[in-house]
């Protein structure tokens, strides 16, 4: 999964933000317009702030079961499909709704005290240029032993269950071919905050 990072703000926001990645030591203040950006490859952590206000910083960290920020793969596929198009992306934007900072705090880079982010997911299975329409059935399968399906005919979408591990099995009704998807249960980021206002949007 491509995740990218950004940042998003109001009309009573700054132009100008910080940006820090493991790889420097430093943090550097880059224009809004610049400030989505994608973790280079191998990256595990990125923080941004408002510039020079270490109340407003929020790190993000990767969790040690993966090892690349910018591709996190949480899904496995296997099947029997006909040359499956899969794609799987994230975002993951930060909001600063007003400048909230009164203490300008302490740098909160090195933290150990993390939050999770439980991720929003969903499927979407479309028939993409094929002769004909394609009747497709999903059927997922959570942690707990529910069974949800869903069908439909070229067009199809649904949530992924909330309660990982979970099994996801595509069926093409026109030839009953399979493919299976499986979700692990590690959520991959987790975030430690400085003391001022921010808001997380992921999707």
């Amino acid at each position: 999964m491509a995740t990218f990072f950004g940042i998003g703000a109001n009309e009573s926001s700054p132009d100008v933000y910080d940006v820090r990645t493991q790889s420097s030591d430093k943090w550097v203040s880059i224009p809004w317009s610049d400030a989505g950006i994608i973790p280079s490859a191998g990256a595990y952590e990125v923080g941004y702030r408002l510039v020079n206000d270490p109340a407003s910083s929020i790190i993000y960290h990767l969790s040690d079961d993966y090892t690349d920020m910018a591709s996190v793969n949480q899904i496995w596929a296997e099947g029997d499909l006909d040359g499956p198009s899969i794609s799987m992306n994230g975002y993951i934007d930060t909001f600063y709704p007003s400048i909230v900072s009164v203490d300008r705090g302490t740098d909160p880079w090195d933290s150990t005290n993390l939050t999770t982010i439980p991720m929003d997911r969903s499927f979407l299975v479309q028939n993409a240029g094929c002769d004909g329409s394609i009747n497709f059935t999903v059927t997922t399968v959570d942690s707990q032993g529910k069974v949800l399906t869903y069908t439909g005919t070229d067009n199809l979408e649904g949530p992924v269950p909330t309660a990982l591990p979970a099994n996801l099995t595509l069926t093409n009704g026109n030839d009953t071919s399979v493919c299976y998807f499986y979700y692990t249960d590690v959520e991959p980021i987790s975030v430690a905050f400085g003391s001022a206002e921010r808001e997380i949007v992921r999707h």
